[in-house]
């Protein structure tokens, strides 16, 4: 959102009473009208069990090669 872009993201969340639950998060900046940036707003979307479990799977893989050092971040445009 630094560079002026909305963006879409899968967000895992903790509920009140421990557990977790993932949604689609759509974050969007909110301009006036000589478009400067003038606030943010994050809107929710439910995500499918499917979906879900394929996330659960890659965080877990992902987690695991940065304990090993085998993942390194790349910086993103």
């Amino acid at each position: 959102m630094k560079n002026g872009h909305n963006f879409i993201a899968a967000v895992k969340n903790l509920a009140i009473d421990g557990r977790y639950y993932w949604v689609f998060t759509d974050f969007d900046i909110l301009r006036d009208e000589n478009g400067k940036a003038t606030g943010y707003k994050a809107s929710r979307k439910k995500i499918s069990k499917h979906v879900t479990d394929i996330l659960d799977r890659f965080i877990k893989n992902w987690l695991k090669l940065k304990k090993r050092g085998e993942w390194k971040p790349q910086r993103s445009v």
